[in-house]
């Protein structure tokens, strides 16, 4: 028995199936019988399963059907919104402990699938890291981390050594209140192999490291705030963590059309088609349903929509923070506030979070770099991967056609290898030519004309509206080489054939009202033709009709450049002779060759970027690396940038002049590069301090809030705390004087 493909995706959601109780195989058997059984992810569920778009069609979960003696597409279609869940954390192990100030500090440690009691350990020692000293501002991730140790012998321990990276959820409270959150990596912890009770040491990282090694899923942004930032952000964050937080976000750079009462990002659209890098890798998957891990990193697509802005984006008391670092040169600045369905909840005003001059001990500067020359390049107008388009050419020579043996429904005449044959049959030389209401005779021919493909027809006088006219079809699809065709006006079509007509008598001349057909149908787009030289397309269907000339004689039709108005399968017909004329009925044949159909990327939106060098008046030399992030400058869903402006009345419009302070408007390079200088093109030293907190310092350390100290405003780059002694070791970036 014959062996078929089969390929299966997931629409609208997020899962997995098996087949027979085991992962899906590439091939089946026909005859076999095949039970699907879909298991979805937390918040979806099954709409239905179906082959083929639509060939078999089923409800029920589990679904089995017989394989059939072809290849087979299963879509599993889904409805809903993805609702993360803690449910399946049980608390394990806690202990609880007083530090210096008699604050009570908690740990508690959760196992995944676990069901049963609590048993309380003995800590010895906890340590808060948020950020790595010595690192660069502009990092747009800061990860956070903490160590604790728990005293027992290694039996106790060694299971923690198992499960993988998110088995075993940290929690640290302090006097009640949620401190941090986070995750055992297993791959950093040692147990010691000793027979004594003894300290044994455990790291916990935030959940940001799983932002390297999880890709972007398209399916986690459904049902955050459309496709805005904040729906993105949200999307891309939930796909990590269990339970869904609040984001609290500042940044006041501004394209000038935006309104300065909303959030940026609440006014910023994420192109459904946005790519990353070298124009073939999808920011996030594809509508379609692929299922296969084609897109980027969390990491990588956080980037990208952070960059542009100078924003860093953490973890603080378990809620988000999206923070552009003009924001903390500030005496003040706002804090847009959204829930966790991404819906924003209020504004808040930041001020500065307190001044450290006499309140810290062990103090000490280091310097940095100052760099004096800055070049960022702005990329946009890059299209997407999916507007590459294609070429399909058709010579109709006779490799185009294939030579039906004995045994087949029309044995001994050349057939065409992709085409469907409508109201028409392959043929040699008809015999008797066809006329009424019979079948076309579809030939090929070699002669002085050359190769080509020749129709002879049958038609009664009715046009395009006979009911029985003949063409042959391709549908792209069927070729091998499909064109993909992006949304928008990213593509662009051009078509060249020839054709020409044949008397089936002699002496017969051209008739008026006779001409050659021809249907172009992408989506529900027909092009059109005003019978002099414009291209339209329309929603109506609609045959091209192009008018006989000379007999014997091949004329061209040369189609170029038509921006093609929406996605879809492209599909083409040539059409047998269309008359009006009674006197010209079963009297011509039509000839086609040589045709060729391009899909090609739309001139208008060719690669583009802008690139500009930023140069401050100090006297050094050190040069920044040049940075490179991307914003939607193009009209079209297709843009490879991961920015596009979403104004009511302006129909998604490509960004222009942006402004950080409301009067100067600028390109937003301008901005960046400016801000970057900023931090980096002056003498901007570190400073590292110890800051005990106690009765008489009992001020608490945000990392979104900026520090004052020494008449500047400082900015956070690194803590560590000991949660014990309430010890805050911090380093500090200078940022502008208090006041300037």
């Amino acid at each position: 028995m014959a062996q078929y493909r089969f390929s299966w995706a997931i629409v609208n959601g997020t899962g997995t199936i098996t087949v027979n109780g085991n992962p899906p195989e590439l091939f089946y058997e026909e005859g076999t019988s095949l039970t699907i059984l879909g298991t979805f992810d937390s918040g979806f569920s099954l709409i239905g399963y179906d082959i083929n778009n639509g060939f078999l069609i089923s409800g029920t979960n589990p679904w089995t059907f017989t394989m059939p003696s072809r290849d087979v597409k299963l879509r599993v279609n889904l409805t809903g919104t993805f609702t993360p869940s803690d449910t399946d954390y049980e608390l394990k192990y806690f202990s609880e402990t007083e530090d210096q100030s008699l604050q009570l500090i908690r740990l508690e440690i959760y196992e995944y699938g676990y069901i049963g009691a609590a048993t309380e350990k003995q800590t010895a020692g906890f340590q808060f890291r948020w950020g790595n000293f010595g690192a660069d501002e502009i990092e747009p991730i800061v990860r956070s981390f903490l160590n604790f140790g728990l005293v027992g012998t290694r039996d106790e321990y060694f299971e923690i050594l198992e499960g993988g990276y998110r088995k075993w959820q940290v929690k640290l409270l302090i006097d009640g209140d949620l401190f941090w959150e986070g995750y055992i990596n297993n791959s950093t912890l040692t147990i010691n192999e000793v027979g004594i009770t003894e300290v044994m040491e455990f790291t916990a990282s935030d959940g940001f490291n799983s932002f390297d090694s999880k890709r972007v899923n398209e399916q986690y942004f459904d049902g955050f705030s459309g496709n805005t930032f904040v729906g993105g952000f949200f999307g891309a964050l939930s796909q990590t963590f269990p339970v869904l937080r609040p984001i609290h976000m500042a940044c006041e750079i501004y394209e000038t059309r935006l309104d300065t009462n909303d959030g940026v990002f609440e006014q910023l659209l994420i192109p459904a088609n946005a790519v990353f890098t070298d124009g073939e890798i999808p920011l996030y998957l594809s509508s379609n349903g692929i299922t296969e891990n084609t897109s980027v990193y969390i990491s990588e697509f956080l980037e990208a929509l952070l960059k542009p802005f100078l924003c860093r984006v953490f973890l603080w008391k378990n809620e988000f923070y999206i923070i552009s670092l003009p924001e903390l040169a500030k005496d003040s600045y706002r804090l847009f506030n959204y829930n966790t369905d991404a819906t924003r909840e209020g504004i808040t005003t930041i001020t500065p979070g307190m001044d450290v001059s006499c309140k810290f001990t062990a103090g000490q500067r280091t310097g940095r770099p100052v760099y004096t020359e800055f070049t960022g390049t702005l990329e946009l107008g890059v299209l997407d991967y999916s507007a590459r388009g294609g070429i399909y050419e058709e010579p109709f020579s006779v490799d185009s056609w294939e030579f039906n043996l004995p045994g087949s429904a029309y044995p001994g005449v050349y057939q065409l290898r992709v085409w469907n044959y409508i109201s028409a049959i392959p043929s040699g030389q008809p015999a008797s030519y066809p006329t009424g209401i019979n079948p076309a005779r579809i030939q090929y021919v070699a002669d002085a004309l050359g190769e080509y493909c020749k129709i002879w027809g049958t038609s009664a006088v009715s046009g395009t509206a006979d009911t029985y006219l003949s063409f042959i079809e391709l549908d792209t699809t069927r070729t091998g080489q499909a064109i993909p065709i992006a949304q928008d006006l990213a593509n662009t079509l051009s078509f060249q054939i020839e054709f020409i007509f044949e008397p089936r008598f002699s002496g017969d001349l051209p008739r008026p009202n006779t001409f050659a057909g021809v249907l172009i149908n992408i989506g529900s787009s027909y092009l059109s033709f005003d019978g002099v030289d414009v291209f339209t397309w329309t929603n109506t269907f609609t045959i091209m009709q192009f008018p006989m000339g000379s007999m014997y004689a091949w004329n061209k039709l040369d189609i170029t450049n038509v921006v093609v108005p929406e996605d879809g399968n492209v599909i083409i017909r040539l059409y047998q002779v269309i008359t009006t004329n009674s006197a010209s009925v079963d009297k011509y044949t039509v000839g086609y060759r040589n045709m060729s159909l391009k899909i090609e990327e739309n001139d208008s939106f060719a690669t583009a970027e802008i690139s500009e060098k930023f140069v401050t008046d100090k006297s050094y030399s050190n040069v920044y690396p040049d940075v490179k992030f991307k914003i939607g400058d193009v009209d079209t869903e297709n843009s490879s940038s991961a920015i596009r402006l979403d104004l009511v009345g302006y129909g998604y419009p490509n960004s222009q002049a942006w402004s950080r302070d409301g009067v100067e408007s600028v390109p937003l390079i301008q901005i960046f590069l400016q801000e970057l200088a900023n931090i980096k093109g002056k003498q901007n030293p570190r400073l590292i301090l110890t800051l005990p907190r106690n009765a008489a310092n009992p001020l608490e350390i945000k990392p979104y809030q900026n520090i004052e100290y020494d008449g500047y405003y400082w900015m956070v780059v690194a803590m560590e705390v000991d949660l014990m002694a309430n010890s805050w070791r911090l380093e500090l970036a200078r940022l502008e004087e208090i006041g300037s």
